[in-house]
């Protein structure tokens, strides 16, 4: 996994952009690495995921956690388009 911060005029964290495969390995690592990040600049970050490839059960597992936390501290959440003839998350979820 990689993760780019990008930076507003200000000098605040703005944008969290993931790449990557987010699989068991990575999981929990990654997970800590974003907590961390909105501990330090504050809810308020948007996190975009359209790079990451969650190759298994715990990547997934992972990557819904991430949104709902992200979400329920003011934070925006940038998703990649669900293969056709998926289900995608209702809107607000």
């Amino acid at each position: 996994m990689q993760l780019v911060m990008r930076f507003g005029e200000d000098g605040r964290a703005r944008t969290a952009v993931a790449s990557g495969r987010l699989d068991v390995a990575a999981a929990t690592e990654f997970r800590l690495l974003l907590q961390g990040i909105r501990d330090v600049v504050g809810g308020a970050v948007t996190l975009d995921l359209v790079r990451v490839e969650t190759v298994d059960d715990a990547g997934r597992c992972t990557l819904d956690t991430l949104v709902h936390e992200c979400r329920e501290h003011g934070g925006r959440v940038v998703l990649p388009a669900a293969p056709e003839g998926e289900l995608t998350p209702a809107a607000g979820a």
